[in-house]
Formats: C-alpha cells, structure tokens, sequence
C-alpha cells in the first residue's frame, strides 16, 4: 500500500514535470541546432568531451550553409589506438542530413593530438570523396588532452582544390 502511493506520487510528480521536460528539451535541441562551428577552437570547444575518452571516436559534425551544426553523429568507436572510418559511412550521414559540410573530429587517447600517416591518409580520402559527392569535407580535427590538431590548418595539401562553380557539373537535354 505505501508502495502503491509512492508511485502514484511520483507518477503526480512525472505528469506535472512532462511539459517542462518538453520545452526544455526543445530548446536544448535549438540550441545546438544554432551553434555555429567557424573555426578548430570552435570544434575543440564543442567535442572537448571526446579527450577523455580511452579508445578512440570519431565523431561527424554536419553543418548548414550558414556553418550551423544541424547533426553530430559517432561513426566509429575503435581501440586505444585506431578507429575504422570508411567514407560510406561519413556520406551516408552527411548526405541524409542535408549536409553543406562536414567536420570529421577523432580523439587521440594517448592525449598527443599529433595526427598519424594514417591520419593524413585518411583526410585525403575523405576529401576526394567529399569533392565527388559536392559536400565540402571543412576539416578533420583531432582531440588531445587539453588541445587539438586542425589538419585544415597543418596539412591544407590534403584537402585539394577548393570546389568551385566551375567544377560542378550540369546536365542539359
């Protein structure tokens, strides 16, 4: 019996809160939705979580034309020292979202945010990918303890040519 009116108490308690947890949980979401990603700071600021983890993610960060994060999503979870990222995977995110660009961000858990051959291999993999498919790969970000590694910034060879206008193909009957 006193059971039975806890729960109903807290059942009380639940329905009176449920419209609260609703409006929160929207704006929560148009909060993110909002938050624009403009730089590596701004990727490092917002994935800093990944820096504590002990095996490596890879996290996708899908942004509008305005540079808005509209989805992140991990794509792969792997060992203490490498994760599997194949480009259907990130495309086929990116591409479901509606995606501008992408953000690609990876923690190193020995804390050195150094990016590896496999690393640089990778980004110029994606990017040629990313030209293909006309979603532009923005940058490949690794996360260390208490810093990060744009590869935009270190290594811009790997992304290629920017696309442009140019390179766009049209077809006409």
């Amino acid at each position: 019996p006193r059971a039975a009116g806890l729960i109903r108490e807290l059942r009380r308690s639940y329905d009176a809160l449920r419209p609260l947890l609703e409006v929160s949980m929207v704006a929560v979401q148009e909060a993110v939705a909002a938050k624009q990603i403009l730089s590596g700071a701004d990727v490092f600021a917002h994935a800093s979580k990944l820096s504590s983890l002990d095996q490596e993610h890879v996290l996708l960060l899908c942004l509008d034309a305005k540079s808005r994060l509209t989805r992140e999503e991990v794509i792969s979870k792997g060992t203490v020292d490498c994760a599997i990222v194949h480009p259907r995977d990130v495309f086929r995110v990116a591409i479901a979202s509606n995606a501008v660009s992408v953000i690609l961000v990876h923690n190193h858990p020995s804390g050195d945010p150094e990016p590896s051959q496999g690393d640089r291999i990778r980004t110029k993999q994606l990017a040629k990918v990313a030209n293909l498919v006309a979603i532009d790969l923005r940058d490949h970000v690794i996360v260390g303890a208490n810093s990060f590694c744009s590869l935009r910034t270190t290594h811009p060879e790997l992304f290629g040519e920017p696309r442009t206008a140019s390179s766009e193909v049209y077809l006409t009957t």
